[in-house]
């Protein structure tokens, strides 16, 4: 995965940082399956997880929670189609 800078997305579910990288798409979480490094505003490099695209529809998917498919509308509807 290349440094490039991450899109940052507001919505009624908060902030999310997601990036398109090579033809895939990446989100910033808490339990990514990868690691990527973005610079600070002091340029340090600092540590975040991601997950793919593939394994975040996969947990949604999978979610019993009854705010996921707004969730899913919201990304459908405004984020997939930025990056």
């Amino acid at each position: 995965m290349k440094n490039t800078a991450f899109k940052k997305f507001t919505g009624a579910f908060g902030t999310l940082l997601a990036i398109r990288d090579d033809g895939h798409r990446w989100f910033a979480t808490r339990v990514g399956n990868m690691t990527k490094y973005i610079p600070d505003s002091r340029g340090r490099a600092v540590e975040i997880k991601v997950m793919s695209e593939k394994h975040m529809w996969k947990l949604l998917n999978r979610s019993t929670n009854p705010k996921v498919p707004a969730l899913k509308r919201w990304l459908m509807r405004e984020v997939i189609p930025v990056l």
